[in-house]
């Protein structure tokens, strides 16, 4: 490895050729991250089909018409609804920053001989670094020196506990990183011993700096931004057209008139058509509908942090979770011990606390994993670590190694000294002196079947013997005390999560660098049933081998975080929503490239927080189950405000078409529809937005990814019931200029036809916001008011309703008269009518 590097294993690089390395691979970080400005992401809030209809409309509104009212009003809904979304966009994208938090600012290494501190800024291939327990490594290298070191890869590669390195050669080739044994990895950290490396990789060629480049990549558009932006593209097409033909068609009614402006009545009318046609209330109603859901998922421990990704939740077909920290408690137990004599147990715990350099730091005890687990088990029996080595202190050791893969410790007991030693069962056993030949194969069935459970054993075992007895002689003719089981264990609540997930349609893959042993274990415990693949035998298939694979695979173990993406896209080859969840620095390129990521928050390195959508404040996988319930219930009330407020634009656009088309005067202003779509339709939408759902979302699969929030039945449905209620409004105002004068000698005017028809569109769209609360039920049911916000907002919308007709300042901004009563009337009925026609094809229909 030096030879290849070109390095003196001595005295490391010369200043000198450090400097030109320097200069030939670039300094140890990875590239700036592109940040966007913030004036420049501000301004793309406006990059929009529906934003720029309206941006159209409120230039030509205020500047060329003079209308500022109408302008003003187009301006405040556009200025909200950036300044929503710049915030959320702003939040986001962090990831760059947090993975510089694993790297260590400076490092030792060895140049010139001299041993000397560095910024690992400066770290080249070639350079020689030294690092003991606490270090972060802080570049990719091959170990050249390792004493009883153990590295903490759990960040990087999902392993639960510390490896064990090495310095000789790997017995075959490997491309996971948990896997190589002989390497040290930038991010990791150093638990135990000391040791050194050759700089084999630096910045964007380290495994971590792969990660990074992964992060960089763009995130796909949620479905609902999909369906949004498709929505918008559909509205300009109709827009445009609309506009043109209507403003043709009133150019054509005016003749050969010539007067200067006289061009101008016509555009009003294309421009309330416009106004008409665009759902000026729906990007607000989204995205404070998406926010209300959001507020709600913080309560359940679930943190929003793209604020799209919570309908995503909603879809979610496919959970890929990691293993360590999600499924299971990311804490060794001891599950159970074996003690090779009937109630032997006492001289079993014994040596697990003499063997042991765990130290307690309050109610906490700090060490390795594995050691740390013996204490607290021994904690709970009852037995003191404290008092036992108080009593029987240490006077010896030999340390860990993994040639003999034990540990000894050596204590003062009685009149003489007492040995503890714990290590690896079938080098304990063969050493021990209390087992015959056919008692050693009886135990070493025994380590095996428990491994192949999934469990990490430990042999203990002791020997009493004088002070002056060599090393070499303390770990021979042993006496065997027995075997400890230990595991990281399941949540307690994730099986039943998991089936709540199976019986909701969602399926789930385990996804975990640890040993397919320990993974098949953990699924058979929670149970996760279906095939099982090692990353090996991933890396070895071709995508279309893959593909066909991953329908049935439950379990993958030992996957690199590449090989995470592979699944990823496999699974997406099959039309699977997919949801990733993990907590380390190997899931983050997952969790970006999913369509929902979910970290922990807890055991989640900021890495995977920044690149994940949501966040689990607890760690809990049932959080999980919460969060896809609330995402379809959302989804589920983001589909009955856009129908209803689509319903609502196509009975305006048909009833200003049609007027145009019969020629009859434009029966409403800009100013009105406006008012229409932001306040009485708008109040409305977001009560819809809140509303509580009829049964239980989780007993439905998922809806499929290719549908929309309009189906090709729903927009049939959006059409007819926009027919249906222009009918109401266009016969008011019909009624109201034609007949009512004739029939009932009542004095009519424009304006005051006008006031009917304004009245009789924003009745009726009120009490049809009634007919998605209800569903399938009778229109005057106990469904009807069983949701308090939309109740509060239909009476909310009626007082203002009123103001705008009978308080003066506000008639002359909105261009209303006072009505009387049997203008009223004509309002109720035109308004009803409609409205309980559609209750009743809904409910032939089955229309939720």
């Amino acid at each position: 490895m030096t030879s290849a590097l070109e390095t003196d294993a001595k005295t490391g690089l010369s200043s000198k050729e450090a400097r030109k390395r320097l200069e030939s691979h670039g300094p140890n970080i990875w590239a700036k991250e592109k940040r966007t400005h913030p004036v420049v992401m501000f301004l793309s809030q406006f990059i929009d089909p529906i934003v720029l209809i309206l941006l159209a409309a409120l230039v030509v509104a205020g500047v060329v018409l003079g209308e500022w009212i109408d302008a003003a009003a187009i301006g405040v809904i556009l200025l909200l609804n950036a300044v929503l979304g710049f915030v959320q966009e702003f939040r986001a994208e962090r990831a760059m920053a947090a993975l510089k938090k694993l790297t260590a600012p400076v490092c030792r290494v060895k140049r010139d001989g001299k041993i000397t501190e560095i910024n690992t800024e400066d770290l080249v291939p070639g350079d020689m670094v030294l690092i003991g327990a606490g270090d972060k490594i802080p570049a990719d290298g091959r170990l050249i020196d390792a004493k009883h070191i153990l590295i903490d890869e759990s960040s990087l590669t999902g392993e639960s506990v510390p490896v064990d390195k090495q310095t000789g050669a790997l017995v075959s080739e490997t491309r996971l990183v948990a896997e190589k044994h002989n390497m040290a990895f930038l991010g990791t950290s150093v638990a135990k011993g000391r040791g050194s490396f050759i700089v084999t990789d630096t910045g964007r060629e380290t495994e971590l700096g792969k990660v990074a480049e992964s992060l960089e990549q763009k995130r796909e558009k949620t479905p609902l931004q999909k369906d949004l932006g498709k929505l918008g593209t559909r509205i300009l097409i109709i827009v445009i057209v609309t506009c043109v033909v209507v403003f043709l068609v009133e150019l054509f009614k005016l003749g050969t008139q010539t007067e200067p402006g006289a061009w101008i009545e016509p555009l009003l009318v294309a421009i309330a058509l416009a106004v008409a046609a665009i759902p000026e209330g729906l990007p607000a109603a989204v995205t404070i509908s998406l926010a209300l859901g959001i507020r709600k998922m913080a309560e359940k421990k679930a943190i929003i942090r793209r604020m799209h990704a919570v309908e995503t939740l909603g879809c979610t077909s496919f959970i890929c979770t990691d293993k360590t920290g999600t499924l299971t408690e990311n804490q060794m137990q001891v599950e159970k011990i074996i003690p090779v004599k009937t109630g032997d147990e006492k001289s079993l715990i014994q040596v697990m606390l003499l063997c042991n350099d765990t130290h307690r730091s309050g109610e906490e005890f700090l060490g390795d994993p594995t050691e740390t687990a013996l204490v607290r088990f021994a904690d709970g029996k009852g037995y003191s670590m404290e008092e036992l080595v108080h009593s029987h202190p240490r006077v010896d050791e030999i340390a860990f190694d993994s040639d003999r893969k034990m540990m000894t410790t050596l204590h003062r007991w009685e009149a003489g000294f007492l040995s503890a030693t714990k290590g690896a069962p079938e080098e304990i056993i063969t050493r021990s002196a209390n087992l015959d030949s056919k008692r050693r194969d009886e135990w070493l069935g025994r380590c095996h079947e428990l491994s192949a459970d999934g469990y990490r054993l430990l042999g203990l075992a002791r020997k009493k013997v004088s002070r002056s007895t060599a090393h070499s002689s303390l770990e021979q003719d042993l006496e065997f005390l027995g075997l400890v089981a230990e595991s990281d264990p399941p949540r307690k609540e994730v099986p039943a999560a998991l089936l709540e997930c199976q019986n909701a349609g969602i399926g789930v893959a385990m996804i975990t660098g640890d040993h397919m042993a320990t993974a098949r274990a953990i699924a058979k415990r929670i149970g996760l049933s279906g095939e099982a693949l090692s990353g090996e035998e991933v890396e070895n298939m071709t995508d279309e081998e893959l593909y066909d694979k991953a329908k049935h695979t439950a379990v993958y173990a030992r996957v690199s975080p590449l090989q995470k993406v592979r699944i990823l896209e496999a699974l997406k080859y099959h039309g699977h929503v997919v949801a990733m969840t993990g907590d380390g620095v190997n899931d983050a390129p997952a969790l970006k490239r999913a369509d929902i990521g979910v970290s922990m928050g807890i055991t989640g390195t900021d890495v995977a927080v920044e690149a994940s959508q949501m966040v689990l404040t607890d760690d809990n996988f049932a959080t999980i189950v919460a969060a896809v319930r609330q995402g379809r219930i959302i989804f589920e009330n983001i589909k009955k405000f856009v129908h209803f407020l689509l319903s609502c634009n196509v009975s305006e656009v048909l009833t200003i078409f049609l007027a145009s088309i019969l020629g009859m005067p434009p029966p409403l202003f800009p100013i009105q529809i406006l008012w229409v779509n932001l306040i009485t339709d708008g109040l409305p939408a977001l009560a819809l937005g809140s509303d509580k759902p009829s049964g239980n979302p989780m007993k439905a699969a998922p809806r499929k990814k290719s549908e929309g929030i309009i189906t090709q039945m729903g927009l049939l449905g959006i059409i007819l019931q926009g027919l249906l209620l222009t009918v109401g409004v266009l016969g008011a105002y019909a009624f109201s200029l034609y007949l009512m004068p004739k029939w009932f000698n009542i004095e009519m005017s424009d304006n005051i036809a006008r006031t009917i028809t304004f009245s009789t569109l924003v009745f009726s769209q009120l009490l049809h916001a009634f007919n998605f609360r209800v569903g399938r039920h009778f229109f005057f049911s106990r469904e009807t008011l069983r949701n308090w916000f939309l109740n509060g907002a239909v009476l909310a919308s009626l007082a203002l309703q009123a103001g705008i007709i009978y308080f003066g300042p506000a008639r002359a901004i909105f261009k209303t008269v006072p009505l009387d009563w049997p203008h009223l009337v004509l309002v109720g009925v035109c308004s009803l009518v409609p409205v309980l026609l559609i209750n009743l094809i809904r409910r032939l229909l089955k229309i939720k």
